[in-house]
């Protein structure tokens, strides 16, 4: 209990540190996304190196896979843009700097559940990828023969719903009070760091929501951000990916 409660003092400290250094140094997104979660990463995989593998399975395949077709539909659809620092753009919109954060955030959130709570389950790769290349392969379907299709009206709503409050539900009506709780714990403290990192990406013209189609607005103070930013990312974001990751596996017997 002592050593958790100094590590979480270490990351609210690197987390202030890493806010403070975005601001007084103008980085860049790519910068932004290394000054933020690298330290905690590389921390968390070396001590918990045995749990690792299918996290990082879990964090290329579904990470990336999804992260480019919602990244895709959502610059199509001007719900959002990312001023990268690369000509370089998958499909003509989909920065690098996209799928380093892709990774970044699934891995760093299946970590930190690991650590703090454990995961006894291992993950369905058969699964995994059935989920993500069924998808990948209708998004390329559309992509080179039906592109109209992918212009989305209210693509963020779209997203949320299906990929954010859909996993929720399930979790409601299948997992244990004890896991949901341990879920909200987790999201507590991504909701704080996805916060800090709006303010950087906003303040900093990192990346804009330039578009019309959102629910609304929720004024913060300095800055805006559209509804579902603020509800489906950064309240419930982490709590969807480490359930996903859960729907997705199996209950590691007793003993393994």
């Amino acid at each position: 209990m002592k050593k958790s409660f100094w590590e979480l003092f270490f990351l609210f400290a690197y987390l202030f540190v890493g806010v403070w250094f975005s601001f007084v140094f103008e980085v860049n997104l790519l910068v932004s996304l290394f000054v933020l979660y690298l330290s905690p990463v590389l921390y968390f995989s070396y001590v918990d190196k045995k749990r690792i593998k299918d996290f990082l399975i879990f964090s290329i395949l579904f990470g990336l896979v999804f992260g480019i077709i919602v990244d895709y539909i959502g610059h199509v659809t001007k719900i959002w843009e990312i001023h990268s620092a690369f000509s370089f753009k998958i499909f003509g919109f989909v920065s690098i700097e996209l799928l380093v954060w892709s990774f970044l955030v699934v891995y760093y959130a299946l970590l930190f559940y690991n650590h703090f709570f454990g995961i006894r389950r291992t993950l369905n790769i058969k699964l995994l990828c059935y989920f993500c290349f069924t998808s990948l392969g209708i998004f390329l379907l559309l992509y080179f023969f039906l592109p109209s299709l992918l212009y989305l009206p209210y693509f963020y709503t779209i997203f949320g719903v299906s990929l954010i409050v859909l996993p929720l539900a399930l979790s409601i009506m299948t997992f244990s009070h004890d896991t949901i709780g341990k879920l909200f714990l987790t999201q507590l403290y991504f909701s704080i760091l996805n916060l800090a990192h709006e303010y950087i990406g906003l303040k900093l013209n990192l990346w804009t929501f330039a578009g019309k189609q959102y629910l609304g607005w929720i004024n913060l103070p300095g800055i805006q951000v559209p509804f579902e930013e603020f509800f489906f990312w950064i309240c419930l974001g982490t709590y969807a990916i480490v359930t996903i990751f859960f729907l997705l596996s199996k209950e590691t017997k007793k003993g393994k």
